[in-house]
């Protein structure tokens, strides 16, 4: 049985880049093509069941439901919310062609991935009104 770390090995992924949260981008792609199992993942990602049953019932395709999931994923999880996890729970779910797809995602990522940030107007504030000065995060009210 495949394991993160041979996959890991296999694809030469980093373990910084595979302890790092799941970025938006790679979010898109692997609700859209790379999680066919996503309503056998609430338990082995720490979700309840509930998660999934909620979605259900939500207008849109399948994409759609499995971008949902994962980003009450992420929401919930928040910086738990790392590749490694989501690898980890597709093995467990015997779902190893969707593993190694998020695997491929990560080949070549650099092994100390740069900090994620936001884009931000003129003013230093982004689209969510927060605004960053001196390097605190200030809410805009």
């Amino acid at each position: 049985m495949a394991t993160v770390d041979s996959l890991m090995q296999k694809f030469g992924v980093s373990a910084a880049a595979c302890d790092s949260k799941v970025t938006e981008v790679h979010l898109q792609e692997i609700s859209q093509n790379h999680c066919s199992k996503w309503r056998d993942l609430p338990t082995p990602l720490g979700l309840s069941k509930m998660a999934v049953n909620d979605l259900e019932y939500k207008p849109g395709g399948e994409g759609g439901k499995r971008k949902a999931f994962l980003e009450t994923w992420q929401q919930q999880m928040g910086g738990d919310a790392t590749y490694r996890a989501l690898i980890t729970a597709l093995l467990n779910v015997q779902s190893r062609d969707d593993a190694e797809s998020v695997c491929k995602l990560l080949q070549g990522a650099p092994a100390h991935p740069a900090p994620q940030t936001q884009a931000t107007n003129g003013a230093g504030c982004t689209a969510a009104g927060k605004c960053q000065r001196l390097g605190v995060v200030n809410a805009v009210s």
